[in-house]
């Protein structure tokens, strides 16, 4: 089966293994497969206001299996990443599970209204106020670090959606002009913190949306699954250019041979919304697709020409080179690999924004100045010493006029004694 391929499986929650206080009917069944053949899962999720205990508790109550050990939320990993950090006072805006996970961590929560903190950590809060909000900006523009647990702009209630953790960090970010370090998906903290909780292995991210599960994964060079049981369609994947390795109808395709299943960008489970017509003969469109994963080197080398490494010319050869295979299936290998050059192509800026943000998150972790804040550095005492320059220069101006006033000025005279008569 497709599970078999990886070491370590991740599961994002909502929209794949529930939706709202429902489960997605093939999620129950499928977990209980998967365990008895031996599939440890990890529970991925970013909403820090739950403790692993209540999501444990809330998967069970829908006939899933699951033990907090198993369980990882964005806030577990802030506290993970903070404590090996050397801790700090922090304060904080956020629920239950933030708190407990920071607490457990060692990390000090300061309450009321301090004066300084190390830390500013942010998570979803629907308890905040204008007051928290004010204190935290304040904290954050004498030099407290701002951390978030995520920054997602809303939070799916029952009555529709509600102000998330990224809608009360854009207060602060906002306010301040500080620019947070985010640690929920798509950023690579919490899926490595999944990955160490699952002991390791070959990692496959399973979740419902784009922009944050399967992006997130996919720029660590993790395999990722789509599940079309949530918030993205298989049109959302023509339209923002984000592929998954695999694309599936719901969970259960991790139950099916991946060699019958198809390979990259193949829809996997119940017909998978296709026709009748296209089911007909699972087998002939799929074969030899999967062949184009072993290929990482020409995949790499692709990516390389996306930003401008490669000549268009040896770009096409590479394509060329993809579809000398003798499988059966090297028009739909050709069609990938293409696929995948024009997608890079199109999304080129957006590569580099993701590399340049990456980068600097990643030396400000490390406590070295980006180029960008060394040049501002640089500007600023470039203005300094103008300013200091044209005081100088004013009082020496004004000096010179005063001794130039001095010397051109005449001196009284008194008129001479008259003569003796």
């Amino acid at each position: 089966m497709l599970a078999d391929h990886y070491g370590c499986i991740l599961f994002d929650l909502d929209g794949v293994l529930y939706r709202g206080d429902e489960a997605v009917p093939q999620a129950p069944p499928t977990m209980v497969e998967l365990r008895r053949r031996g599939v440890r899962p990890v529970f991925l999720t970013n909403n820090s206001s739950r403790t692993p205990r209540q999501v444990a508790d809330r998967l069970q109550a829908i006939g899933i299996e699951a033990d907090p050990d198993e369980v990882v939320t964005s806030a577990l990993a802030t506290a993970e990443l903070l404590a090996k950090r050397g801790g700090g006072r922090a304060f904080v805006i956020g629920e239950d599970g933030v708190r407990e996970a920071l607490t457990d961590a060692g990390i000090h929560i300061l309450e009321g209204e301090p004066e300084e903190a190390d830390l500013v950590v942010v998570g979803f809060d629907g308890g905040a106020t204008y007051g928290s909000l004010k204190r935290a900006s304040l904290l954050v523009q004498r030099g407290a670090r701002l951390i978030a647990t995520n920054a997602d702009g809303s939070y799916p209630a029952a009555d529709g959606l509600w102000p998330g953790a990224g809608a009360l960090l854009s207060v602060i970010t906002t306010t301040t002009g500080a620019e947070p370090e985010i640690v929920g998906k798509p950023f690579p903290p919490l899926f490595e913190a999944g990955r160490r909780r699952g002991g390791g292995g070959k990692p496959l991210v399973v979740g419902d949306r784009l922009d944050t599960d399967i992006e997130g994964a996919a720029r660590l060079g993790w395999d990722t699954m789509l599940v079309l049981t949530g918030v993205s369609r298989r049109e959302d994947v023509e339209r923002t250019g984000i592929r998954a390795t695999v694309i599936a109808e719901d969970v259960s395709a991790l139950l099916e041979d991946p060699g019958a299943a198809g390979g990259p960008g193949a829809i996997l489970g119940r017909s998978a919304g296709r026709g009748a017509h296209e089911t007909e003969h699972p087998r002939s469109n799929n074969e030899g697709v999967i062949e184009m994963a072993v290929g990482l080197e020409q995949v790499r080398q692709y990516m390389e020409a996306a930003i401008g490494k490669l000549s268009p010319a040896k770009a096409q050869e590479l394509a060329k080179s993809l579809t000398k295979s003798k499988s059966q299936g090297r028009d739909q290998v050709s069609k990938a690999a293409k696929d995948l050059l024009a997608w890079s192509n199109k999304n080129k800026e957006r590569l580099t924004s993701m590399v340049q943000t990456e980068v600097k998150s990643q030396l400000k972790t490390i406590g070295v100045a980006s180029r960008d804040e060394v040049d501002a550095l640089r500007k600023r005492v470039r203005e300094l010493e103008r300013d200091q320059g044209k005081k100088s220069t004013r009082k020496r101006s004004t000096a010179k006029r005063s001794t130039a006033k001095r010397s051109t000025a005449k001196p009284a005279t008194s008129s001479p004694p008259s003569e003796p008569a």
